[in-house]
């Protein structure tokens, strides 16, 4: 024997189902909220260093040095060592996690210098650190992490 089954009221089955569709999507959305501002939102220290090794790649020299603290030596900049090395180009990358310590935040980079000195062929990895401080409400470099990049040094 079977039995009908229970009939409802015409309109509120859409009702249900509509709630529960807007109930989901609102559950969704606080999620990638939540997961945007805690996973994906990155420090402005690890801008600040991004940025940094953008601007190196690039050989935007005015860049670097504009992310650089104010009263910071700038002997290290990218200019001055292509200055040195004319046909030498030089290639930054990120090798581990930005660590930020209160007011102070450093990560670890690889630079590679290819390219010639008076005609001989140079290629060249170096290890160094990008170090980056807040000072006046904003994250700023100390150090570009190119100190010691110079091929053969």
């Amino acid at each position: 024997m079977t039995y009908p089954l229970p009939s409802t009221p015409p309109g509120k089955t859409k009702g249900k189902r509509l709630a529960v569709l807007l109930g989901g999507f609102v559950v969704l959305v606080a999620v990638v909220l939540i997961l945007v501002f805690t996973l994906g939102g990155g420090s402005g220290a690890d801008t600040v260093i991004g940025q940094s090794i953008k601007a190196v790649n690039a050989g935007n020299f005015d860049e670097v040095n504009k992310l650089r603290c104010s009263g910071t030596d700038s002997r290290d900049t990218v200019q001055e060592l292509r200055d040195k090395f004319l046909n030498v180009e030089y290639q930054m990358t990120q090798s581990g996690p930005v660590e930020e310590d209160g007011d102070f935040a450093k990560a670890p980079v690889k630079t590679t210098a290819q390219g010639s000195i008076l005609g001989n062929k140079v290629s060249d990895d170096k290890n160094g650190e990008i170090r980056a401080k807040y000072a006046d409400d904003k994250w700023c470099i100390v150090d570009s992490g190119l100190s010691g990049s110079t091929p053969g040094s």
